[in-house]
């Protein structure tokens, strides 16, 4: 899906790929743009795995950087063919090992636009009212002081930035401590840990299967308190956007942060730990489309955060971004991004070393210099689309959406929920279940069609329509 959606866009892009077949690893990589229409390649690059500071395991060797002629090739190249361009897409090639923990923002500083990376699911995520409510967890080492710094910093600047924002802020213990001692902004609420349960009800996978998930061994598994805390403190109120400050844990298994084993627990504290995809499934508990993740990197990169960050932009449709405290101490680039997904309509795309983010780049069009994708010719829309049209949409007007021929368009009146004041928990993370199933029938479409699969597809999407229409005759018939 990442490459059809390069191709309708016409993005210019950093292929990158990690090749396992010589003695040394070896990374190559390829900057790719559109001229008149057509694809051309500018060049071709071959680096060491080890020029990123990496080798195949998750141990740091020295700093994790970019190879410096790798960033010149790029900038030359930038500057000279392709000036015209507001944005470099990334498109790491799986499987690309512990690539997705490189620093690629750091080739923006150079190039003067945003790295973003190539996100591999469809469709955009729906947009819930007109109130932005955002939930900030921050968890932090037993030794660490960076916790109350962060979020103070963060919630000023949200304030300041996004209009009719609410906050809520859930930290651990002691985290807590120094945030009750400050002013905060009038937006946030900020939420006793004290408050967390020392049991949970065992919940298993929730509205959806997550394949990954792992089994939750117990009633105190720190995944099942921090959640059941959060959402008897959120009660039926959604949230826009997700954000996690942790420390990450990279492993040869899988990577993950690290959380405090109860959110009330002030000393002698059991770490837990959450991986992606217990953050999807967290994220679509709560309603949210977009999610940031924030880890210090006092000392170098934080492989197991970025890695964190990688795979859930992987996974999910919306937005994933991965912030460097250090490099953003007052969390005003970080505010910057959370603001911009937030109004769809800001001309100016964010840029700074200090983030990453997975984006689609239909939700950020307007931000974009080069013009809307071409609409297919008439008559040309692809099969899938006619085969998964959701019931309310007419082929024709769906032929001109600005989308990738393997894609769907928005549910017919989704947009409307904007006009509510804001959409219950339950109505957000029904739209999150109906955009998973979207974006698992896009991917299926690869593969080749049947008789029996489009009318499971067709099935399918009826489906859709069904849970749709319900949710909004339930919201008042918008």
């Amino acid at each position: 899906m990442a490459d059809q959606i390069m191709w309708k866009w016409k993005l210019a892009a950093l292929h990158v790929a990690l090749d396992l077949s010589e003695h040394t690893p070896q990374v190559r990589s390829r900057l790719a743009g559109f001229v008149d229409g057509q694809e051309q390649t500018f060049w071709e690059r071959t680096d060491h795995l080890t020029d990123f500071g990496l080798d195949v395991s998750a141990d740091v060797q020295g700093r994790l950087r970019m190879p410096s002629a790798l960033s010149r090739a790029v900038e030359d190249t930038m500057g000279a063919e392709l000036r015209a361009e507001s944005a470099l897409w990334l498109r790491l090639e799986p499987p690309y090992g512990y690539l997705g923990a490189a620093p690629w923002e750091q080739l923006g500083e150079r190039i003067r636009i945003p790295v973003i990376r190539v996100p591999d699911h469809l469709p955009v995520s729906v947009r819930l009212g007109r109130i932005h409510r955002i939930a900030v967890i921050v968890t932090q080492p037993p030794r660490a002081r960076w916790g109350a710094a962060h979020a103070r910093a963060l919630l000023w600047a949200l304030d300041e930035r996004i209009p009719d924002v609410a906050i809520e802020l859930f930290p651990d213990a002691r985290t807590a401590v120094p945030l009750r001692r400050g002013l905060l902004p009038a937006s946030v609420t900020l939420h006793d840990p004290a408050h967390a349960p020392a049991k949970a009800v065992r919940i298993t996978r929730g509205p959806r299967s997550v394949p990954g998930l792992r089994s939750l061994e117990s009633d105190d598994d720190p995944r099942l308190l921090w959640m059941e805390w959060i959402t008897g403190e959120l009660a039926d109120r959604a949230v826009s956007a997700v954000h996690v400050a942790a420390v990450g844990i990279a492993s040869a298994e899988r990577s993950m942060l690290a959380v405090a084993g109860h959110p009330g627990a002030e000393v002698g504290d059991i770490r837990g730990s959450v991986d992606a995809d217990d953050l999807w499934f967290m994220a679509d508990m709560l309603g949210a489309s977009t999610v940031s993740i924030a880890a210090p990197e006092s000392r170098r990169v934080d492989v197991g955060a970025r890695m964190v960050a990688d795979r859930l932009g992987q996974l999910r449709p919306g937005p994933t971004v991965f912030s460097a405290i250090r490099q953003d101490p007052d969390a005003t680039a970080l505010a910057d991004i959370h603001s911009f997904l937030a109004s769809r309509q800001e001309r100016q795309l964010p840029s700074d070393p200090s983030w990453f983010g997975y984006l689609q780049p239909e939700a950020i069009v307007d931000a974009l210099d080069a013009p809307a994708a071409e609409p297919d010719e008439a008559g040309s829309e692809a099969p899938l689309l006619r085969a998964i049209l959701l019931p309310g949409v007419p082929a024709a007007s769906a032929s001109r959406m600005p989308l990738p021929p393997t894609s769907l368009p928005e549910p017919a009146g989704s947009w409307s929920y904007e006009e509510l004041v804001e959409v219950p928990r339950w109505a957000a993370s029904a739209s999150r279940f109906i955009e998973t199933r979207q974006a698992e029938m896009i991917s299926r479409a690869s593969s080749e069609e049947t008789p029996a699969s489009q009318a499971h597809e067709s099935a399918t999407s009826q489906a859709l329509a069904d849970i749709q229409s319900l949710v909004q005759q339930h919201l008042g018939g918008v």
